[in-house]
Formats: C-alpha cells, sequence, structure tokens
C-alpha cells in the first residue's frame, strides 16, 4: 500500500484512525438503558477506544453513577468469543465485546447478565446473588422471572437448572437437523427474533420452538481465504425453496410435561414473534409464506389450541410490527400499529378483537416503545428524515410531546421515567433522564467527538420530494466551481439513509475532503415513514423504481446546486447500496464514470426467503421479477466503465458467491472490474485496519476514474 494513490493527508489518515478505533465513535456512549424497579438508571458503556462493555448505574436520587459490572469482574478467564456468540454479535450489528447487554427479572429489582454461556443476576449494588454453573458450549441462557432459576441450550436441546443440582434436559434429544429453543437463520437475520424459548410469567413453564432444518438447503460456510477452517453447515433457505419448519411446544418446567402449541402451519409458516405477559395469554405472531397475510394468535396452553385475535391482509406484503407485541398492563388489550389504512396507525385491540384507531395520518407514527394501561410511548414525526418522542393517551388519543427538536430520539425509560437518546444534524448522541416533571439530566458520555463536523444539508428534491442529504467540499468556493459527485448509495427497502443524524455524515465529509468530491444520498421509493404506497412502489422490481429514483434524485441535486458536475459521477455502497452501484454503472454507464460495489446482492435467487419474497415473491410464480433484479443479465455490449467490488470472504449474510458470480460474468462478457476480497471478514467488515484500508482505496479509486474523465 505505499502507491502514492493512496497517499492521504496526515490529518485524513488520523481521521481515519479515530474513525476505526471509536467504531464510528459508538464506543464510550451509554447504550441498553433499562430503568429498575427502585428507580436506578441501569446502562451498558465502553471505553472510547475500548470495545468491552460494563453495565453501569445511575442513582436516581443524587444522579451518581457507578460501575456495577465488567466481564473481568464476573469471569475467572478472558472472554472467548464462541461461533454462536460472534454470529450473535453479527445478527445484531454489535461492535462491542464484555456486557453487550442484560435483563431485569424479580420485579425488575434484580439484573441478569448472560455472558460467555454463563448467567449472573445481580442485586442493585452489583453483588451476585446466582450464578449458576453451566456446561461448556450452554448457549441462549436466560433466568426465570424470580431471577432463581435458569434456561439454556445445550446440544440442541433445552435445560433448566436451579443451581443446585444438575441441570435437567426439557426436550428430547434430537437428530442432527432438529434443535429446540434456538431461533432460526431467518427469524435472526430477518424478522428480528433472537429468541426461540419464553419463560411464563410465574416460572412454572416455559414455550420452546422446535426447529427442524431436514429439508433446507445446506451451504457450508467457510472461509475461503483459509482452507485448513472447519467449515460450518449452513441450512440457508434460498427463494422458492424449503424453510425451516418451526413449531411451538410448552413444557411444565417441574414435570416436562408437553403441550403442542397448534395453529395453521402450512398456511402460516412463519413464526415472527411469541411473547408472554403476566396479564394476557401467549401470544404469537404468525406470517404466510408470502407475507401477504398475518395473524396474531392467543395460545391456551393447557390444551394447545390457539385462537384468533387479529389478522391484516395486504396485496403486496405486510410488515412486521417493530419490537415486542404489547399487551396493556391489565391484559385488556393488545397496542397494535396496523397500515391498513396506507399510513401506520396506533389501535387498540381488545380481548374480543374489536379495533380502535388512536392517532390519525398526521402525527407521523413509526413505532411504539412502551404501553400503560392510560398511555402509549411512540417514536414519530411528520417529517420523514425526522424521529420524535410522544405519549399518545390511550383514553382520547391526545399527543404530548416529550421530544420534538429537529433530530432523532429514542426512548428508554419506565412509567414515571424518560430516558431519551437524541442527535442532529450537528448533536453527536446523548441520553437525558428525567423523573416526573423534574429538570433533565444527562448519563455521561465518553465517547469522542468527530475530528470536524461533517457540515451536510438535508434538501427535498424533485417531484416525488425525496430526501437527499449533501456533503460539498471545502475547497468548492466561487460560482465557476465544478465539482465531481459521489453518489453513496443504499437505496433498499426498510432502510433509510437521509437521517437528521450526523453519525452517518462523519465519512461522507472525509471522502468529500479527501477526495474532492460532493457527497450525495437519496432516499427513494421503497424506503420507510413515506407510508403504504411510497414503500411498495418496488414491489415486483428491485431494480427499475430504485434505480430511478437515484437518478432523478441525482439530476435534482445537481440542478440545485449549480457548482456539482453532472458529468462525473461515480458511486459506492454496500449490501444492498452495493447492489446498487453494480446495477449503476451496469444498466447507465452514460450517468456513472465508476463505481465500488461492497458485499453486492448479485441475484437475489441466492438471497434469503424471507426478504427476497417480501419484496419479488415466489420465483416460480413471478420470474420475470428475479430476472428484472438481477445483475447477471445486465451484461450490455460496450459497458467500459470502471467496477471494483469488495467482498468478505466469510461473509454469512451476503455469501461471497455473490461477487465470485458477478466476476464470471463480467469476464465472459469482457468487461473489465476489479475484485478485492476482504479475508476473514464477516459482512460487518468491522475490523480496524480494513476500514481504514477500504477508506483509502475506495478514495484512490474513484479519484482515479474522476481524474481520467478531464
Amino acid at each position: 500500500m505505499n502507491d502514492s494513490r493512496y497517499a492521504v493527508p496526515v490529518e485524513g489518515r488520523e481521521f481515519l484512525l479515530q474513525l476505526a478505533r471509536t467504531r464510528r465513535y459508538s464506543l464510550g456512549r451509554p447504550t441498553a438503558t433499562q430503568v429498575a424497579g427502585d428507580g436506578t438508571l441501569l446502562f451498558v458503556r465502553s471505553g472510547a477506544r475500548d470495545p468491552e462493555g460494563r453495565l453501569w448505574a445511575v442513582d436516581p436520587e443524587t444522579g451518581e453513577e457507578c460501575c456495577l459490572a465488567s466481564a473481568a469482574d464476573l469471569l475467572q478467564d478472558p472472554v472467548v468469543a464462541t461461533p454462536e456468540e460472534r454470529e450473535r454479535r453479527e445478527r445484531l450489528r454489535l461492535r462491542t465485546t464484555g456486557i453487550t447487554g442484560f435483563g431485569l427479572c424479580a420485579d425488575d429489582m434484580l439484573v441478569s447478565v448472560p455472558l460467555a454461556g454463563r448467567l449472573f443476576v445481580l442485586s442493585l449494588d452489583g453483588n451476585v446473588v446466582f450464578a449458576p454453573d453451566l456446561p461448556e458450549g450452554a448457549t441462549d441462557v436466560k433466568p426465570n422471572p424470580a431471577g432463581d432459576r435458569v434456561a439454556f441450550v445445550h446440544t440442541g436441546d433445552l435445560f433448566v437448572g436451579d443451581g443446585d443440582s444438575p441441570p435437567r434436559r426439557l426436550t428430547l434429544p434430537q437428530t442432527a437437523d432438529v434443535s429446540w429453543g434456538v431461533a432460526e437463520y431467518i427469524a435472526r437475520e430477518e424478522m428480528g427474533r433472537l429468541d426461540g424459548y419464553w419463560w411464563s410469567p410465574d416460572g412454572t413453564a416455559i414455550a420452546c420452538a422446535r426447529v427442524d432444518t431436514s429439508d433446507v438447503e445446506t451451504w457450508w460456510l467457510t472461509d475461503i481465504a483459509n482452507p485448513g477452517g472447519v467449515p460450518r453447515a449452513w441450512p440457508y433457505p434460498r427463494p422458492g425453496k424449503p424453510n425451516a419448519d418451526v413449531s411451538l411446544a410448552v413444557f411444565s418446567v417441574d414435570s416436562g410435561e408437553r403441550v403442542d402449541v397448534v395453529w395453521d402451519r402450512e398456511e402460516f409458516p412463519y413464526l415472527a414473534k411469541v411473547v408472554w405477559p403476566a396479564a394476557a395469554p401467549l401470544t404469537l405472531l404468525v406470517q404466510d409464506r408470502r407475507q401477504q397475510c398475518e395473524r396474531v394468535l392467543t395460545v391456551d396452553t393447557v390444551s394447545g389450541t390457539t385462537s384468533v385475535l387479529l389478522e391484516e391482509r395486504d396485496s403486496a406484503w405486510l410488515n412486521l410490527p417493530a419490537g415486542p407485541l404489547r399487551w396493556l398492563p391489565d391484559g385488556t388489550a393488545l397496542a397494535w400499529v396496523s397500515e391498513t389504512a396506507g399510513h401506520p396507525v396506533l389501535q387498540l385491540v381488545d380481548r374480543a378483537g374489536m379495533r380502535r384507531d388512536m392517532t390519525g395520518p398526521d402525527l407521523g407514527l413509526r413505532r411504539v416503545v412502551a404501553v400503560t394501561n392510560d398511555t402509549a410511548v411512540v417514536i414519530a414525526a411528520a417529517e420523514p428524515t425526522e424521529e420524535g418522542v410522544a405519549r399518545v393517551s390511550l383514553r382520547d388519543g391526545s399527543v404530548e410531546w416529550v421530544e420534538s427538536r429537529p433530530g432523532l430520539a429514542t426512548w428508554a425509560g419506565s412509567p414515571d421515567t424518560d430516558v431519551v437518546t437524541f442527535t442532529s444534524l450537528t448533536a453527536s448522541p446523548s441520553v437525558r433522564w428525567r423523573r416526573g416533571s423534574e429538570a433533565w439530566r444527562t448519563i455521561r458520555s465518553v465517547a469522542e467527538e468527530p475530528a470536524f463536523e461533517p457540515d451536510a444539508r438535508i434538501v427535498t428534491v424533485g417531484h416525488r420530494e425525496l430526501r437527499a442529504s449533501v456533503v460539498i467540499p471545502s475547497s468548492a468556493t466561487g460560482e465557476t466551481a465544478s465539482v465531481p459527485v459521489l453518489l453513496d448509495v443504499y437505496a433498499g427497502p426498510h432502510v433509510q439513509r437521509v437521517l437528521a443524524s450526523r453519525d452517518d455524515l462523519v465519512l461522507a465529509r472525509w471522502f468529500a475532503e479527501y477526495a474532492s468530491v460532493a457527497v450525495v444520498t437519496i432516499d427513494g421509493r421503497g424506503t420507510p415513514a413515506r407510508g403504504r404506497d411510497w414503500e411498495r412502489a418496488l414491489r415486483g422490481d428491485l431494480a427499475g423504481v430504485t434505480l430511478e429514483d437515484q437518478t432523478d434524485g441525482l439530476e435534482a441535486v445537481c440542478a440545485m446546486f449549480p457548482e456539482l458536475d453532472p458529468d462525473r459521477v461515480v458511486v459506492r455502497g454496500w449490501s444492498f447500496g452495493g447492489y446498487m452501484a453494480a446495477l449503476c454503472v451496469l444498466r447507465r454507464p452514460d450517468l456513472f464514470r465508476g463505481a465500488v460495489a461492497g458485499a453486492p446482492v448479485t441475484d437475489w435467487r441466492d438471497y434469503d426467503t424471507h426478504y427476497t419474497e417480501r419484496y419479488l415473491g415466489l420465483p416460480e410464480e413471478y420470474p420475470d421479477a428475479y430476472r428484472r433484479s438481477s445483475l447477471l443479465d445486465d451484461m450490455a455490449a460496450g459497458v467500459d466503465r470502471p467496477l471494483l467490488l469488495v467482498h468478505g470472504t466469510a461473509d454469512d449474510n451476503v455469501f461471497v458467491r455473490h461477487t465470485l458470480r458477478l466476476s464470471d460474468a463480467l469476464l465472459r462478457a469482457g468487461i473489465a472490474h476489479s475484485v478485492l476480497p476482504l479475508a476473514g471478514m464477516s459482512h460487518m467488515a468491522d475490523d480496524e485496519e480494513i476500514t481504514i484500508r477500504l477508506a483509502e482505496v475506495t478514495a484512490a479509486f474513484i479519484t482515479d476514474i474522476l481524474q481520467s474523465s478531464l
């Protein structure tokens, strides 16, 4: 890497080093905040450049904080992440180690910390009150609600123990294709369901998922850069092919008696969400394979029979609700977010299935984060690039804003305590809290501040009122400036990139300064927060609509900022953004002069079922949708734009197969391109040196393209 093309000024190199070692400035920020039963604030925080998370507490009276526990405090030996733990971090996109999360039990007066296959239950002063011995290889460790028993998964079966006697196996030993208590890949990666079993509120029973992958196609997860490693069998369901067979049973903890939960699993094979609240029945959310119908079911745990509480349908697809299903504490109604009106509406659904709308279209509802018997705490904003926090009265629907400043806010509190994390274009995330109407206080962050401000603008452009962020280099001065453009793209469904937060824009400023480009990001149709029709406009075509909005938006941005040069545009992206970057140069070489495509999906028939079929349908029913959306047929004669493909060799989300297949198709078509393998890297590619070098290589690559186009 001594080539002068990769030379970066010292201050630019120091910024990349800071960006990498702070994990994009996320280290040192308070996360995972919860409020204990006595009002103590609990949270996880690492050092500014130390990724090990520690458990902290804030005294609600004095505001003083103390460290309750660390991995070194709780474990005698250093933590060595197992393959299961590494995969958990990958699914959660975690950048920290040590204590990464915790739970509350015993009426929120005890803290449960799962760590390295162990469980530690702590009092609120940090003393360990329960730490059962568990066998090596235990995973998915969780305490009962009282905090004095433990359940865990080992060798594919569910065990329970009390710490005094050897743990007991609740489930029967199965074949290698059958496991109990662990969420299948699709649930973990696409549904947000990480759990495979759930304690009853009184701790006498456990609802446990059984997963049979015997019919699922097996891919072998191996790092091709390290051929001496042992390949792992990876049940990976591709579109149109069998999914894991998932069922549910309820076990008595004491007797081991089993009751199978019955629903129409042939029609509704996806077990998307499970909750077992104190004052309401065991409740499931199930979906059909096409994701056009879903049902909320309540379970009679004595007989295993289920009843339909509500059903929703959509001719395109149904979004799963964010977070868990939320029953009111008294169990009289379920707080449900419905999109059937064309925009998200908060509804109360009583035990008879009767619904009552509590919000209208003007609120801009995104998700519900907490409920009491009287109020719902929601994330909402009329402007799609912002998110605020509000309380909605469940009596009359009136709204009281907790945080409504321009920016992004999240909430994690209790009925009498607000804990709000807020960030904006000019401010790093900060965590404030208050009890009742008291003054706001701040939980200390030790995170480093960026070396420079992103100085970004968010604008609305074009006849579709697309939202775009624009970062212009400081060197672009005067009316005669002609600044090339880097389109920093994602553009995929279910994700917004144009948000009133500076986190994602700091690296954009670096590219602006050291590659001398204007960095533009555009959210088009398919992205959230713009209503049902906007989001579902790409049904059946992941390429055409998304590419049209990127090109139209780019033209409108260049018209708004005359210093930008629309004849010198390059594009970069990762994951779906990598797919879009390659799509841009293959289908619109007249507009895009080159691309860096990281971890791209190149043929959607090789991605997973739940994500892909949601947007493109079943391949046997909609083969044209898959052809339209594939990159492998985009080998038009005369395409000669530089294309750099980047991929981690150990990626278990978008397998490196995608890049290899595209490279093969390009080679056979005589289209020059480059491939940069990232040895041993997963989809996150979160290695410090890789983060630095990849930014430098990308900057050099696009600079070469733009200089050659002068």
